[in-house]
């Protein structure tokens, strides 16, 4: 039939439009039929070009690493995971951040630094923060920190 997707309470179904009756007639989009009964038209959104890409993820390093400087606050390194660093991101995706420090006192004064700092872009991002030590015990078991040193890539690194 298709792929389940899984948000929250919610469970997703994407089948091709042209499996239901409709008076609209085929469509390549697919639609999106969830556990309770609703029902969600998505339009499958081509990837951007690699330098469309790049010129995000600098956009991004640069207001990080700006706020963590201003603070004296950068971290070990910084991952870009998920679609980005897949090379597939969209104009409906949004950047998937790993920044990992060397010690709690450093990251918490990143992680104010970069909810304060004004934002070069209006592109989505998600921010994960980590201690060295946090991530390298996380990678060892699993979860999106495995994923991450696996699939994702090193933007920045500290010299």
């Amino acid at each position: 039939m298709g792929a389940w997707y899984h948000s929250g309470t919610v469970s997703w179904s994407a089948v091709p439009f042209t499996a239901h009756n409709s008076s609209l007639g085929p469509s390549p989009d697919p639609v999106l039929y969830c556990t309770r009964g609703c029902r969600m038209i998505r339009r499958m959104v081509p990837p951007l070009s690699e330098a469309e890409q790049n010129e995000v993820l600098e956009k991004k390093l640069g207001w990080l690493l700006d706020a963590c400087t201003a603070k004296a606050a950068l971290p070990l390194r910084i991952y870009v995971f998920g679609s980005a660093a897949r090379g597939e991101l969209r104009e409906d995706s949004d950047v998937d951040i790993a920044l990992v420090f060397a010690d709690e006192q450093t990251m918490a004064k990143a992680r104010k630094a970069v909810s304060r700092s004004p934002r070069t872009d209006l592109w989505p991002v998600d921010l994960l923060y980590f201690t060295q030590e946090e991530f390298q015990a996380r990678a060892k078991i699993g979860g999106v920190c495995m994923l991450i040193r696996d699939e994702g890539r090193v933007l920045w690194e500290a010299a």
